[in-house]
């Protein structure tokens, strides 16, 4: 319930007029979802996990190549987490006849952080929007009270997650970065311009790099912890890294779909286009894929990353 959807009474209380019956197309979609999910969890998730939990957990600290590392596999853990965990969600619901939102919409390739939040957990960012920034004033009463508001959101947003500092800290440092990008934007003008891809790329690297870095206080225990991440990620030395095996296959396997499958043909086929039979196919490869990759990719092999000798 917490990771998402979260259901809005108004889109979710009319499915209960009646007793939905699923359709074929609807069962074979629901597979898919939830076969996708267990994938994103348990492949992927658990084994980004283990190279975040390594860092954060004591060990390494004081190696800039070790901070980076840790930073991604963690970042990479919780989309992976999030975004499975919906993929269940929304499958199981498809198989019982009801349909849940979309909650993740690729936010790791979001232009800019206010396009970040409109693809991240989007049943609760549509939540704090409609709940606590529209109620605080939103932006009717100038661009001073804007910024405010959105800091009070964002930080109440973090509060949100758990009664910690370092949540509140995450969600203000959020509302800093939407203020300061609404304050650019505002500064730039309305004015339309050609897509760059040069630009949009480099949009994508740095929304990625800022979300990356704030995940560091969502992931310590205590702002301690925080603190000594940070030096380390700009202040530490650079000694030799190490990580599993699976750690590098798993990062290459994300960003080789993500080229293959820019325009997301494949997942539409798998998941609407392919018809029943197609759709039992393609969830009986997906089991053995997760089957062989549960069995084969825990293991304790470890390659370097980065290795300096002074």
């Amino acid at each position: 319930m917490v990771a998402g959807p979260i259901i809005r009474p108004a889109h979710f209380f009319p499915q209960l007029k009646g007793r939905p019956v699923p359709s074929r197309g609807q069962i074979g979609w629901g597979m898919v979802q939830i076969m996708k999910g267990l994938i994103k969890k348990t492949v992927f998730a658990d084994n980004f996990a283990i190279v975040a939990n390594s860092y954060f957990n004591g060990q390494g600290h004081g190696d800039m190549g070790a901070a980076w590392v840790a930073t991604l596999a963690f970042s990479m853990q919780i989309y992976f987490d999030f975004s499975g965990y919906t993929d269940i969600a929304r499958g199981c619901a498809r198989l019982l006849g009801y349909e849940f939102p979309t909650n993740f919409e690729r936010p790791y390739l979001a232009r800019s952080i206010a396009e970040f939040w409109h693809q991240w957990h989007i049943s609760l960012s549509t939540w704090l929007r409609d709940y606590l920034y529209i109620p605080l004033g939103g932006s009717r009463s100038g661009s001073g009270r804007t910024y405010v508001n959105l800091i009070i959101t964002m930080g109440l947003g973090g509060l949100w997650h758990g009664a910690s500092w370092n949540f509140v800290i995450w969600g203000l440092y959020h509302g800093v970065l939407l203020a300061v990008h609404r304050a650019w934007s505002q500064w730039r003008g309305p004015a339309v311009r050609p897509v760059n891809p040069v630009g949009s790329a480099s949009g994508v690297a740095l929304t990625f790099i800022l979300v990356t870095l704030g995940w560091v206080t969502f992931r310590a225990p205590d702002f301690a912890v925080t603190w000594k991440v940070l030096t380390d990620l700009f202040a530490g030395s650079i000694q030799r890294v190490e990580a599993p095996m699976t750690f590098y296959v798993l990062l290459a396997i994300s960003v080789i779909w993500l080229a293959i499958d820019r325009r997301r043909r494949l997942q539409i086929w798998m998941s609407e286009g392919a018809g029943i039979l197609g759709t039992l196919k393609v969830s009986g490869a997906m089991a053995l894929a997760l089957l062989v990759l549960e069995l084969f990719s825990r293991t304790d092999i470890a390659v370097p990353f980065i290795y300096f000798q002074f």
